[in-house]
């Protein structure tokens, strides 16, 4: 009987810790300087985002999450082939050219100083603490491709193509 509640216990823990979402915390300016600063970004207020330092058009929310503050909806975790297709067929705003960022480009989002998301939430707010996808494959790793992970910014080329990450569109010019 103990042992059963003991199971119980823990399982009731997992499931509890499951669920737990993080608070972005941050270095200040001093500790570190900010890698993604307030003014390199502008709101379109269309739900999309222009980087004036790269001269980027990011989709504001990633794939599945919409409204201003992308408070509306799920976001969808695809496979690598499906982040492609999605970008593929996307004419959000009516542009045809989104497409799925290479390593370099998701990178540029990352803020150094900040983690649990690891970006400017003032410009990528409610962004799930999961991997992003990036269009470059693993040339180390025939059947991965590079993604970045959200909760700290961290890129890798570990990402299985038939894991099920988030993706974050973007398109050249603003």
């Amino acid at each position: 009987m103990k042992n059963i509640k003991t199971f119980n216990l823990v399982i009731a823990l997992g499931l509890l810790t499951s669920c737990v979402t993080f608070s972005q915390t941050c270095k200040t300016e001093s500790e570190i300087p900010s890698t993604a600063p307030d003014s390199r970004f502008t709101d379109n207020n269309d739900g999309t985002i222009s980087d004036n330092g790269t001269n980027l058009m990011w989709q504001k929310c990633i794939v599945g999450i919409t409204g201003i503050n992308c408070g509306t909806g799920n976001g969808t975790a695809v496979d690598w082939q499906g982040a492609l297709n999605e970008a593929e067929n996307n004419n959000f705003l009516g542009y045809n050219d989104w497409r799925v960022p290479n390593i370099k480009e998701i990178a540029s989002l990352i803020e150094h100083r900040c983690k649990n998301p690891a970006l400017n939430t003032n410009y990528f707010p409610n962004t799930p603490n999961n991997f992003q996808w990036s269009s470059t494959p693993s040339s180390r790793v025939p059947n991965n491709s590079w993604n970045m992970i959200i909760t700290d910014g961290y890129t890798n080329d570990s990402g299985s193509r038939g894991a099920f990450g988030y993706i974050r569109l973007v398109r050249t010019g603003q």
